[in-house]
């Protein structure tokens, strides 16, 4: 699995309150289907509701400091990129530091 995937699925979580539930209260059935390393399925479940929902409560404040709200920001997003550029855009907006990301493979 590359970075991507995982802030794919942490963005995921952070906009998706459904997603977010599931992944807290059922990992198995929220990652099915996602090649994960052992280390990486242990990082993800080590993230919890207070994370995600601190996570999400930055990132909301972010993006209204540009005058949008979440949904309006991913609209636009919709608009120019695919599901997984909008969940990486979303989780490095919504980490204080990000670590560094290469770029997404076409």
């Amino acid at each position: 699995m590359s970075e991507t995937d995982v802030h794919f699925i942490i963005g995921r979580a952070v906009t998706d309150p459904e997603y977010r539930e599931l992944l807290i209260k059922d990992p198995d059935t929220a990652l099915e289907g996602i090649d994960l390393t052992e280390e990486e399925a242990l990082l993800i479940r080590g993230i919890g509701r207070e994370d995600f929902t601190q996570l999400a409560g930055e990132l909301e404040q972010r993006i209204s400091r540009a005058g949008l709200s979440v949904q309006e920001f991913s609209n636009r997003l919709i608009d120019r990129m695919d599901l997984g550029q909008i969940y990486r855009s979303l989780y490095i907006l919504a980490c204080p530091s990000p670590p560094p990301v290469p770029p997404i493979q076409r």
